[in-house]
């Protein structure tokens, strides 16, 4: 019997709602427990990749939906190697954002009237990529997020705009619902949870959904 394929876990949100912490903190939690854990934050090292990210430093002009979603798609399966290799050889994957995030940040500037019509082209192009076990969606006020995004000292030209993320927000509740993923509420009173009561939630949630998760390392 060959070796089961690695848990895969993606954790979204707008910008600023600690994606990269809560994927690490994850990662740093799952490895102490003795499991072998790949975390990946795309884009990555890939011609499109760092075309992606010219573009958002504004040193390239801004691509159109379509073109930036494309990008986006290609930039993964850039990845993909890596990714297939990952999921063979480990036993959990964690991904800080994936397809999910094309959908709601190019779908979010599509207007209404094209965007179900842009959601299904886009998951038909990406349909080939490995799909995820479990979608954590932090679902985080983006006025909030704005707060925590400006002590960071810089804003690409996604979070320049409060309003798209506002866009960006709104789609990613409509997507959780619809796809099933997990929604975490990560703030109370406009006020953003700490970190480890957020992770505290996460670890709940995965040893429900997982209750063998820990025995991977046997």
């Amino acid at each position: 019997m060959g070796k089961r394929r690695a848990l895969f876990l993606v954790v979204e949100g707008i910008d600023g709602s600690g994606k990269a912490t809560q994927a690490s903190l994850l990662a740093n939690w799952l490895t102490k427990e003795g499991l072998k854990v790949e975390t990946f934050e795309l884009p990555g090292e890939s011609p499109a990749g760092g075309l992606i990210k010219r573009c958002l430093r504004g040193e390239e002009p801004l691509p159109s939906p379509e073109e930036f979603a494309l990008l986006y798609a290609s930039d993964r399966f850039h990845h993909l190697p890596m990714l297939l290799n990952a999921l063979s050889e480990s036993d959990v994957v964690i991904f800080d954002r994936y397809t999910a995030s094309n959908m709601a940040y190019q779908g979010a500037r599509v207007p209404p009237e094209r965007r179900e019509a842009f959601l299904k082209w886009l998951k038909d192009v990406e349909d080939p990529l490995p799909r995820p076990d479990l979608i954590f969606f932090l679902d985080v006020e983006p006025e909030a997020a704005r707060e925590l995004v400006e002590k960071r000292g810089w804003l690409d030209r996604n979070e320049e705009w409060l309003d798209y993320q506002k866009e960006v927000h709104s789609l990613y509740v409509k997507l959780s619902d619809g796809e099933g993923w997990v929604r975490v509420m990560c703030t109370e009173g406009g006020v953003v949870l700490p970190p480890e009561r957020i992770h505290i939630i996460l670890k709940g949630i995965l040893l429900e959904r997982f209750p063998h998760l820990l025995s991977r390392c046997e």
